[in-house]
């Protein structure tokens, strides 16, 4: 065989190897995406978009973290807290579990929980 021969059969192999990789690939995505789309926890329904607009109260946590300590609330960061904790039992407890849910409650009590620690270790 020529050498120029051997350079087309490499690549061709490439070529077929690289289609075959592509296509699994996108195969598992549209899957995985029809998947997520009609799920029960998907984007069509309100399990997706209450954690994902309950993100701002942590924001806002954070962001009073640069507010000195003699400013802050205690009921509101005692509520902050309990609203967390409570709602992080309870986003375990429903069906379908719902781990984003868990996770923006979770950070939410913990939000509050340090803006606690922090008027605590002022006073």
């Amino acid at each position: 065989m020529s050498f120029w021969c051997l350079i087309v059969i490499h690549e061709f192999l490439l070529f077929w190897i690289e289609l075959r990789v592509f296509s699994f690939f996108f195969f598992l995505f549209q899957f995985h995406k029809n998947q997520f789309t009609s799920s029960n926890t998907g984007p069509k329904t309100v399990f997706f978009w209450a954690p994902i607009t309950k993100w701002g109260l942590v924001i806002a946590g954070l962001a009073d973290m640069t507010r000195p300590a003699e400013k802050l609330s205690t009921g509101q960061s005692a509520v902050l807290t309990a609203t967390g904790l409570i709602w992080s039992r309870y986003s375990l407890v429903i069906i379908p579990k719902n781990w984003s849910l868990f996770a923006v409650n979770f950070f939410v009590g913990c939000a509050g929980g340090s803006q606690l620690f922090r008027i605590w270790s002022l006073q």
